[in-house]
């Protein structure tokens, strides 16, 4: 189980909750002014907000207004809905390679910080986050595979993480040549830190929702309907759990690659840090492990932030889902019984 505490030490788990307490306020008669509050407040924080703030009569409420507000939702009672459009808002609202937007900014404000304690304390007992804290759900994994996307095949993972590390390597040192060491400087490239994306990526089957990693991604907008089909496994894999930023920290450090000039630029706006950078070597993960799999817990406690590691250099968790599972061997992917996902609508 996920304390309130670590949920609220993450910027997606900040997100959560005052997207949770909006939805709640949304669907109450009085809850205008909170969700009024919510959206000058926010739009006050972006780079931008300034602009809609002068074409609007509305003042931004200060943070300690915003968390009075906040105090006076009632939250006895979570419905499940609720709970998993919070949880897809705060995901599809995370962009690790530039600046936090208004609504994670204002999350982070100390005094609407504190107000959302209370609200992480009735999301982490909520029975529909229950699940939040699991292990990788190994009776059922599923590869969604989106409309438009070219099929994910469970074969060839050597090879692929072969490429992958021979090209984040050629990756850092061409940005090394070519890139300024300034991380203030308006350049963008690759900012995720997952295993390569040509990897069978597989998610549990939710009763209500249908495969996590249809309604749970970064930088994905969900589609009517989606294939999903199960993994085969034929015995019990080695897994990686990433429940904390602990774990992911552990696993820098024993496989570290250095990327600090191919992502100095797009971690900085996302972390203001300035320093080294390093990223797990995925190829040499799997010669230990078959899969890694980042706990929703993990994700909304430590996605998104600079994870420091001994050395001084730190580590980010980005473009990952939560309880997303890549598998770094081959597996088989059963085709001949495919499941259809669709949404609430």
């Amino acid at each position: 189980m996920i304390t309130a505490q670590e949920l609220l030490a993450g910027p997606r788990g900040r997100r959560c909750c005052l997207e949770l307490v909006r939805l709640v306020a949304s669907e109450r008669p009085d809850g205008a002014d909170l969700t009024t509050a919510l959206f000058f407040a926010a739009a006050a924080r972006e780079s931008d907000g300034a602009r809609l703030i002068t074409a609007s009569s509305q003042r931004p409420a200060t943070p300690e207004e915003t968390a009075t507000l906040i105090n006076e939702v009632p939250l006895d009672e979570l419905a499940e809905p609720v709970v998993r459009t919070a949880f897809a808002d705060a995901v599809a609202s995370a962009r690790p390679w530039q600046e936090l937007d208004g609504a994670d900014v204002l999350a982070a404000e100390p005094a609407v910080l504190a107000a959302l304690r209370r609200v992480a304390a009735a999301l982490v007992v909520s029975p529909h986050a229950a699940w939040w804290a699991a292990p990788v759900d190994l009776t059922g994994q599923w590869l969604v595979e989106r409309p438009g996307r070219p099929p994910i095949t469970g074969t060839d993972a050597a090879d692929r993480l072969h490429r992958w590390r021979s090209g984040t390597l050629a990756d850092e040192a061409q940005a090394v040549r070519e890139r300024p060491a300034d991380p203030r400087e308006p350049i963008s490239g690759t900012w995720w830190s997952t295993p390569p994306n040509d990897l069978p990526r597989t998610s549990r089957w939710l009763p209500a929702g249908g495969p996590t990693s249809w309604w749970l991604a970064e930088d994905e907008v969900q589609p009517e309907t989606a294939t999903a089909r199960k993994v085969v496994l034929d015995r019990e894999p080695r897994v990686l759990e990433l429940r904390t930023a602990t774990d992911w920290a552990e696993v820098c450090v024993r496989h570290p690659i250095d990327v600090t000039a191919d992502r100095r630029h797009d971690w900085y706006r996302a972390t203001g840090r300035h320093g080294r950078w390093c990223l797990p070597d995925w190829a040499e993960v799997a010669t230990e492990f078959d899969a890694v799999h980042l706990t929703a817990a993990g994700y909304l406690s430590a996605a998104g932030k600079a994870i420091e590691l001994p050395d001084g250099s730190a580590c980010l968790i980005g473009g990952w889902d939560p309880d997303c599972t890549y598998w770094l061997t081959d597996v088989m992917i059963d085709n001949s019984r495919p499941l259809m996902a669709e949404g609430d609508d």
